[in-house]
């Protein structure tokens, strides 16, 4: 289906977004010691995005785990018609 693919997309880019993020609020903090950096807002930020990506690499790992489900089930319709005819 291509709706899902393009779901998957999407989901897959938004956590490779949150992670950069993550990168870049890491690489900001370290830059920031000299200045008072605010480390619970930080703190708060990455944790925040961890939670995110986590949630959506959940979300992508069901959805490949039902189009594998869906395509297995194609194989064997397919498998047992191929037996059915050569059968005949």
């Amino acid at each position: 289906m291509p709706g899902e693919s393009i779901a998957e997309y999407g989901i897959a880019f938004f956590a490779v977004g949150g992670l950069i993020y993550l990168f870049a609020q890491t690489i900001s903090l370290w830059f920031q010691r000299g200045e008072k950096a605010n480390i619970a807002e930080t703190v708060a930020a990455v944790t925040e995005v961890i939670e995110n990506n986590t949630e959506a690499l959940n979300r992508l790992e069901n959805m490949i785990g039902v189009t594998l489900s869906r395509q297995e089930a194609k194989l064997d319709e397919l498998v047992a018609y191929a037996r059915r005819e050569k059968c005949l």
